[in-house]
């Protein structure tokens, strides 16, 4: 029962386990045994997944595994750019088994934009749903972005033209402190 994401889904760091002088710790949501293939994250946590379930939802680790010799050491770990918690969020939605979190508002943009690097572009998708929802007044599942400012400029990093109308119209009825940044 996850209420979120953080370090409390890691096991302690173990000094047998180390990359780039990192310790590496262990997902306690995504074990080993719950996959045949290992996600090291930037933050040395190693989350395990069906390296199945990766290629079937992203041609970008499809094409990674079709690249790889069967045999070779990379062929069963990679090590990503991104942390563990944008990764657990991103595992989550890809794996039918898991309850997917919606993201604190610190996750979205990570999690677009591993959205975006990896080619699954429903978890783009799903979160312009939300925010469509949000901003034309009914209550959405994520967490949510108190500032129409905020939603206009992840739409429009990540070409969600849709929603940066529907947020436009809501700025133009916003009082001015909210067009102003922090």
């Amino acid at each position: 029962q996850a209420q979120g994401y953080g370090t409390s889904y890691t096991s302690p760091p173990t000094s047998s386990q180390t990359i780039f002088g990192m310790s590496l710790r262990t997902s306690l949501e995504f074990p080993e045994g719950h996959g045949d293939f290992k996600l090291i994250s930037s933050d040395g946590v190693v989350l395990h997944f069906p390296k199945f379930l990766l290629s079937y939802q992203s041609p970008v680790f499809e094409g990674m595994f079709a690249a790889c010799s069967p045999n070779a050491a990379s062929s069963h770990e990679l090590q990503l750019t991104e942390d563990s918690d944008t990764l657990d969020c991103f595992l989550r939605y890809l794996d039918p088994k898991k309850k997917f979190v919606p993201p604190k508002i610190n996750l979205v943009e990570p999690l677009l934009e591993a959205s975006r690097k990896y080619d699954v572009p429903r978890i783009t998708e799903w979160w312009e749903e939300q925010m469509m929802t949000r901003w034309k007044g009914v209550p959405a599942e994520t967490e949510e972005i108190s500032r129409p400012i905020e939603c206009l400029a992840i739409a429009s990093r990540f070409n969600l033209d849709s929603l940066a109308r529907v947020v436009l119209r809501e700025l133009i009825k916003a009082p001015i402190t909210d067009l102003k940044s922090d």
